[in-house]
């Protein structure tokens, strides 16, 4: 199956998001297509409480993750990209899930990159990819002590090991 499109949906953790970034590149380079980073920005949670005797307490967190930020990322990991792959970045607004959906509509996909969790917890993304015929390729993040994972670019001197369950595996980028 030859794909035109790889998205891949870097996520807020750090190591997660080199890990779905390699995985990313190695399936954009095997198939011979473009790739597509997004970052997706979280805003934080506000929480409110009350307490008995009517006390109660509000807190607001400052943005985890801003527009300009993630924007700055993508910038950074753009140049970790190899020069034979096209490289389209986009910065996805609060809302993970709806954005990707949008995304998925108003592109040409092949195969969704991203954290497993990201995956598992979206069911409407899920549904909508396996009604758009789009391939799923999760990824977890393992640790180097495990005896079963395998590098892809040992030349980066990598601090963790990353497996892909659709059957890529990569190194973090330091």
């Amino acid at each position: 199956m030859s794909m035109c499109n790889v998205l891949g949906v870097l996520g807020d953790s750090e190591d997660q998001a080199r890990a779905t970034l390699n995985a990313a590149i190695a399936l954009a380079d095997a198939e011979n297509a473009r790739l597509t980073l997004v970052k997706t920005c979280d805003c934080g949670r506000a929480y409110v409480w009350i307490t008995p005797f009517a006390y109660g307490g509000a807190y607001v967190p400052p943005p985890v993750d801003s527009p300009a930020e993630a924007a700055r990322l993508l910038a950074r990991v753009a140049e970790f990209v190899p020069g034979t792959i096209s490289l389209t970045t986009l910065v996805l607004g609060p809302d993970t899930q709806r954005a990707l959906v949008r995304l998925l509509h108003a592109g040409n996909y092949g195969a969704v990159v991203a954290d497993k969790q990201l995956l598992s917890h979206c069911r409407r993304l899920r549904r909508e990819l396996l009604r758009e015929g789009i391939r799923e390729v999760p990824v977890t993040l393992r640790l180097p002590e495990d005896p079963d994972t395998d590098t892809l670019a040992p030349q980066f001197g990598s601090s963790g090991v990353t497996k892909v369950d659709g059957g890529i595996s990569a190194a973090a980028i330091p």
